[in-house]
């Protein structure tokens, strides 16, 4: 009997100290899901809010700093965070026992009373303490690489959201030049049409030409709104806060990566690949411990005390569960269809990583050759055009029309230049996202040039002047040539085309 008691109280004393053994991190694992994300090219850290969203907010944001504010203010994370105070709270509830039981019984038969106390434990939770904290740990783990990939996401969805707004304001300044062309080319038509030299149906056609630019001006600005209100939200910024982003873009790397070494890094990389291999992981577990304690049932030890007539007894106790109206299959048959599903899942998600992959590095690969083929052919095009239609309209042999819209499909041909050029680095974005990692070539990134300030040039012709810029050299334009235009409107139309073919044969 003393033998018993001894044995009972070192499996209490052992109880308490496992107890104790497992621990969570005072921060539920925040740093390392900050440092998972950071070998992903996540800049993130704990710096205090307030001063660094003063700091930030200061300047132009930068892709980069967007990010940094949204991980420390968009609520968001916080919701996400709060997935590790559950997985924390998994590990305490694994790693504690069973709160033990106080049983009180008085019986009495009129006279003689008798009086007995008791205390029980689960023994069944001692068995499977051990087990039960390894379990918790890698589901653990599981949820801290599960934070993690989400909080990459909400980084990338931050740059995406930066880039859309940078696109949107680029287009809405070309879209105004566009606007300010047609209008000064609407203005000229209704001169020459009230001196009698323009029709009615081309002076329309110039009006309805400035009217439809002014409503597509009118869609490029609501576009910026919405971007701009979608970025504010994901940065955390309230309404009323002043801030504007540095919308030049950087430099395209010289050549992208080959698809065979991001399907390689991608599989490496991902953050929810590696937190469905957990998942299975420790539901298998799950369905060991299951299939070793199902037969076992609940097991409970412990010590009764009982004192009748003057006496004491003292002695331990035993309480087995038998398993006849219910052999927990039900608990079996769960744990075999989790690991199922959790096999199935991470089956499914790897094959669909290669795919993906390849899709967004094509649709990089298409984005870059339409940038390219801007940058380099149309846009030179564009602008030689606008020059050499200003030297014909210097020797009256094109009119001012001709030139605005020179003009104007220069500015549209930049228009889809921006577009292709944002398109790339958003197809970048998703292939990152993909990949689940920052890309090779991201280290070899150049910032975008500033670019020098232009001398003035006595070409009427010149096709990189913004703003203001711009609108003196149409006006100049106009004033320009609106004398020698008038002049070949009255000048009849046989001597007109003489006069052109004389010249081209000159030259």
């Amino acid at each position: 009997m003393i033998q018993i008691r001894s044995r009972i109280a070192a499996l209490c004393c052992a109880a308490f100290i496992l107890a104790g053994c497992a621990s969570v991190p005072e921060d539920q694992g925040r740093g390392e899901v900050l440092s998972m994300i950071a070998e992903r090219g996540i800049a993130a850290g704990d710096e205090d809010m307030a001063t660094l969203a003063d700091t930030l907010l200061s300047r132009p944001l930068t892709a980069n700093d967007a990010v940094r504010l949204a991980l420390l203010r968009n609520p968001q994370v916080l919701l996400t965070y709060a997935e590790l105070g559950f997985g924390a709270a998994d590990i305490h509830a694994a790693a504690s026992l069973s709160n033990p039981e106080f049983s009180v019984a008085s019986l009495s038969d009129g006279g003689a009373s008798m009086l007995t106390l008791g205390l029980t434990q689960s023994f069944t939770d001692l068995l499977t303490l051990s087990a039960r904290g390894r379990i918790a740990e890698t589901r653990f783990e599981a949820v801290k690489r599960r934070v993690a990939s989400e909080l990459f996401g909400l980084a990338l969805d931050v740059e995406t959201a930066f880039f859309d707004l940078a696109e949107a304001q680029a287009l809405e300044r070309l879209r105004a030049d566009i606007a300010e062309v047609t209008d000064v080319s609407a203005e000229l038509a209704r001169r020459i049409h009230a001196a009698g030299n323009l029709s009615r149906l081309e002076l329309a056609i110039a009006e309805a030409a400035a009217s439809e630019v002014k409503l597509e001006l009118a869609e490029a600005e609501i576009r910026t709104a919405q971007a701009r209100a979608t970025l504010a939200r994901l940065l955390g910024i309230e309404h009323g806060v002043q801030w504007q982003i540095a919308d030049r873009l950087p430099q395209m790397p010289h050549h992208d990566e080959g698809l065979t070494q991001l399907v390689k890094l991608a599989f490496a990389s991902r953050l929810d690949l590696d937190a469905g291999r957990r998942d299975v992981e420790y539901l298998a577990d799950t369905l060991g411990l299951v299939r070793r304690f199902r037969w076992l049932g609940d097991i409970r030890v412990g010590l009764e005390r009982e004192r009748e007539g003057g006496e004491d007894f003292t002695g331990p106790t035993l309480a087995i569960e038998i398993p006849v109206f219910n052999r927990h299959k039900d608990q079996l048959s769960r744990a075999e269809a989790q690991v199922l599903e959790a096999e199935a899942k991470l089956a499914q998600r790897h094959l669909a990583v290669g795919h993906e992959v390849e899709l967004a590095w094509k649709q990089m690969r298409a984005a870059r050759l339409r940038a390219n083929e801007h940058r380099e052919r149309l846009l030179p095009l564009r602008a030689a055009i606008v020059d050499e239609t200003h030297r014909r309209v210097n020797f009256m042999l094109a009119d001012v029309f001709d030139a605005l819209q020179a003009r104007e499909l220069e500015y549209r041909a930049q228009q889809r230049a921006v577009m292709a050029e944002h398109d790339y680095w958003r197809a970048r974005i998703a292939l990152r996202r993909a990949v689940g990692t920052a890309l090779p070539m991201d280290a070899h990134i150049q910032p975008a040039p500033v670019p020098a300030e232009e001398p003035e040039a006595e070409d009427h012709g010149h096709h990189h002047m913004h703003g203001a810029e711009k609108k003196t050299e149409s006006q100049h334009d106009h004033g320009k040539v609106e004398e020698s235009n008038e002049h070949r409107h009255h000048q009849p139309q046989a001597e007109q085309k003489q006069e052109e073919h004389h010249h081209d044969h000159a030259s």
